[in-house]
């Protein structure tokens, strides 16, 4: 997902899925170890609904 997608670009750079592209997977991890919600577009589990573009919350 680019930047464009996500309905708040300006917190873009921080989301899971811009972290996972830059390989940042030590931090990833520690932002998703306890899953509250994912990401609607990609799926990435997230502790915190504002480490994701399109936080749904997990069932």
């Amino acid at each position: 997902m680019n930047d464009e997608h996500c309905p708040t670009p300006k917190k873009h750079p921080k989301h899971l899925c811009k972290l996972k592209k830059k390989g940042r997977l030590d931090e990833l991890v520690a932002r998703s170890n306890n899953p509250k919600v994912y990401c609607e577009k990609c799926h990435a589990q997230a502790n915190r609904a504002e480490d994701v573009c399109h936080p749904t919350p997990q069932t």
